[in-house]
């Protein structure tokens, strides 16, 4: 699947993320779903919430996501 590029990892202040120096299109990747839209049929991935050494849960009760999703609106 496709990981939007806010989802890659955490943005730390103003700091640019630079996409190719995290992962390249190709690479096998731990996600998780974030978000189900079974009307457009779409699912939301994140890696920013999965140890990708591990493939740890690291919001397991997406207590993170939430707040990330109640900041967009």
């Amino acid at each position: 699947g496709l990981v939007h590029f806010t989802q890659i990892q955490e943005k730390v202040g103003d700091e640019k993320i630079e996409v190719a120096e995290i992962v390249n299109v190709g690479d096998s990747v731990w996600v998780k779903v974030v978000d189900v839209d079974i009307e457009n049929q779409k699912i939301g991935l994140s890696m920013k919430y999965v140890d990708q050494k591990t493939g740890e849960d690291l919001d397991p009760f997406n207590v993170k996501h939430q707040k990330e999703k109640e900041r967009e609106e």
